[in-house]
């Protein structure tokens, strides 16, 4: 199958967001280590003390406690009712 003119600027495109996002993203997290250490800053985790590196998942929301954004009331339920 052959690909027209739209089709191929449309996946370098592609590529090109994704490749500038990863690198945004790596410097990202490079400040944040920098600054903070490996630290988690806020959520049902804030202050555990959190790998320098994260496989298969995003790593900064993890750090800055959004990660489980959608878990915290029923970790804190499960906290409080032990």
């Amino acid at each position: 199958m052959a690909l027209n003119a739209t089709e191929i600027a449309r996946r370098i495109w592609r590529a090109w967001l994704t490749k500038d996002y990863l690198r945004r993203t790596q410097r990202a997290a490079e400040l944040f280590l920098h600054h903070y250490d490996a630290r988690v800053l806020q959520g049902p985790f804030a202050g555990m003390n959190y790998l320098r590196r994260s496989h298969n998942s995003e790593f900064l929301p993890k750090l800055l406690g959004s990660y489980e954004a959608e878990l915290s009331g029923v970790l804190e339920e499960i906290v409080r009712h032990g």
